[in-house]
Formats: structure tokens, sequence, C-alpha cells
């Protein structure tokens, strides 16, 4: 059996066209000849008949009988002709867009939801709407991953249950369940922030493997609020701490995992003075933001002492916070130094920075970093 070609936004157009074209080239011929030839077919229960000044009417008869069709001569003066004409393109105009913006709604209504370029309220809505699973994201972002890590070396480490974790959060939501703002979302974190499901290792190839005994407050918070770790990020090694002048360490580079690149050019410098393997464009540290700027995950955490957070930001285009001293608590988090220590959020824009904020802060003070007690505790 034959099947019947889907009417697509184009084909649509086209038929528009067709019919425009050929009402054009009617009313034209009218203009010109100044005779109008119609033929009105009493097809059925529905008949045309000519009423008064020669427009004609639809007028509904129930009983009228199928007949032939009659063919009518009917005078048309220029000037009616030449407004008959206009009439119907601004007609067929308007019908043209009304079908070309019904036809785009449908066509994007029934586009696969995308997670490149989506903010946290759009990956919101898209779960609310039941358009997307959270599996369904975490697949998209895992093969982004799986396409553009090798050339641009954002993560450290991947988390091998964040499928599995999606489904526990998928069926949360069937059932009416929301931890919070995040819930079912894929973030990412420093690789200096402890998880006891994915190595903490700072970047350094002194800890390659190592998995800590106790999460960061902060991760806890994130998974309170329903966000799914999927990765850690690169990173500086060990926050820049390790290595001074007069042989700095290269931004974004650490033994564990080499040198980041920067998504807007991830060209290797090839000069002879520096042809270590840096990247032409550098990505700014000790934070990443190479994996939210390209759509690896929807946000990150980065920390900062002087620098790290809005440095990067600054190299990949991203909207970011560095919080008052003690907003966010440092435990778990390892450190540099106690007076200027802090997380932050890193995403693509003002608002998922926002969220992110509000989510890592907690409700109240952490009782392992004395900092949090100095700030005043977000509103209820």
């Amino acid at each position: 059996e034959g099947t019947v070609a889907p009417v697509t936004p184009r084909r649509q157009a086209r038929r528009i066209r067709i019919a425009l074209d050929a009402a054009i080239g009617l009313a034209s011929a009218v203009a010109a000849r100044g005779t109008h030839q119609q033929s009105a077919f009493l097809d059925g229960p529905c008949r045309f008949p000519p009423i008064a000044g020669g427009r004609r009417a639809v007028v509904r008869d129930d009983n009228a009988r199928p007949a032939a069709p009659v063919r009518r001569s009917v005078r048309v003066e220029p000037k009616r002709a030449l407004r008959y004409e206009l009439s119907m393109r601004a007609l067929l105009s308007i019908t043209a867009t009304i079908a070309l913006l019904t036809g785009h709604v449908a066509a994007q209504s029934k586009k696969p939801f995308s997670v490149v370029e989506a903010t946290i309220p759009e990956l919101r809505d898209a779960l609310k709407r039941r358009k997307v699973t959270s599996r369904e994201l975490v697949t998209q972002y895992l093969v982004r991953i799986a396409l553009y890590e090798d050339r641009l070396n954002a993560t450290l480490a991947v988390n091998g249950k964040a499928l599995e974790e999606a489904d526990t959060l998928d069926r949360e939501r069937r059932q009416g369940k929301l931890r919070g703002p995040l819930h079912g979302i894929p973030v990412a974190l420093k690789d200096n922030v402890h998880t006891t499901g994915m190595p903490t290792t700072g970047g350094a190839l002194a800890f390659d493997g190592y998995i800590p005994p106790y999460e960061a407050t902060l991760t806890r918070n994130l998974k309170a609020a329903g966000a799914i770790i999927i990765a850690k990020t690169g990173m500086t090694e060990l926050a820049n701490w390790v290595a001074g002048g007069p042989t700095p360490m290269p931004g974004n580079y650490n033994s564990a995992g080499g040198f980041g690149y920067n998504p807007y050019d991830p060209r290797k410098e090839l000069r002879p003075a520096v042809f270590d393997g840096r990247p032409v464009l550098s990505t700014g540290g000790s934070s990443s933001g190479i994996g939210t700027a390209v759509s690896f995950w929807a946000a990150n955490v980065g920390t900062e002492t002087s620098g790290s957070i809005l440095s990067p930001a600054n190299q990949n285009m991203l909207a970011v916070v560095k919080p008052t001293l003690g907003r966010i608590s440092r435990y778990g988090i390892i450190p540099i130094t106690a007076d200027q220590d802090t997380a932050g959020p890193m995403t693509r824009t003002v608002t998922d920075s926002a969220i992110m904020l509000g989510v890592l802060e907690g409700a109240k003070p952490d009782p392992e970093d004395s900092a949090t007690t100095r700030c005043t505790p977000p509103p209820k």
C-alpha cells in the first residue's frame, strides 16, 4: 500500500505559492480583458448564487439537488478587477503567513529536545512537560562528551552511575516527588571537590584514582536538590598551588589529564618557545568552564582563591558568581587558604548562576565550616 507523505512546512509553503500565483494570474487576466468567466458548480447542498453588486456569497440550501456545472459570464469593470486582485493578494498573503507559522509551530513541537545551549529553566520546563527524561538528558550529555572530549580535554572523570541515578530521579518525578530546583539535571564539579562516587584528584597524578571517604557539603546540597553529578572537570593542578615563578604552572594544566583546550579555538600552540601542548587560546584557570561552554553538562562548580572562577569565565564566555567568603561551605574542598577560598557556580546565563547559587549555599550554616556562620542565611 502507498503511504501519504507528511505535509511539511516547505511543502505547505510551495502549495500556497502555487495558489497565490494562480490567483494573481487570474486577476491580472481579468483586469486585462475586463471580462471574468466563472464556473459556479452547484455541488451538493451548497450553491453560490450571484448577489447585488456582482459579489458572491455562500448560501446553505439543504434541499438543493446536485446539478451539472453551470457556466456564467459576469462583466467586471477594470477598477473592480484591480481591487479584486489586491484583495486576493492580501488574503492569500495572510493565509500563507498563518499556514507557515502553524507549520513552523507544529514542526517545532515535534522536534526532539536538545541539550545544546539549553538553560536550566529550559531543562526544567522540558522535564516538567515530559518532552524529555533525565535519562535522555544524561545520554545526550554523555554523547557530547564522547564526541568532543578528545579535542577539548574538559573532564577528569565521568560518573559511571549517571544513567542509573537519572532513572531513579525519573521514577521519583513520575511519582510526583521533586527533590529541588535541579531535579534530574546533570552538573559537574571541579576535581578538588570531594565526591564518593568518583575520584577526587585535584588534577595531581599522586592522587590518581583516589576516592574520598566523605562528600563535600556542596556535593550533598546539589544531590539534595536533585542534581546528577555527571563528571569532574579539569583544572590547574591543585588549583595552581604547586608552582610559581620563574616556571609557573600553565593555566588549566594538570599532570593527571594534561592541558584543557578552549572551545572557541581548540588548536595547540605550535611556536617553538612554548611548544609543550598548551592551547593557542587560554582557557583560564584554575577552574574550568570548557564543558559548560560546549554543553557537556548544564552547569559546573568552580573554586577560587584569587581569580580562579573569574578567569575561566572570561575566557569561556560564562556567567559566574564569586560568592562572599562563607556563603558556600568549603568543607570537603581541597584547600589553599582559609582566608580566600570559596566555591561558586559557573553557567551560561545569570539566571542559571542564581539557581545554582541558591542550591550551593544551603539553607543554614554548615557546622563543618565556621565561616558560614558569618553570612546571613538565605531567605526562606
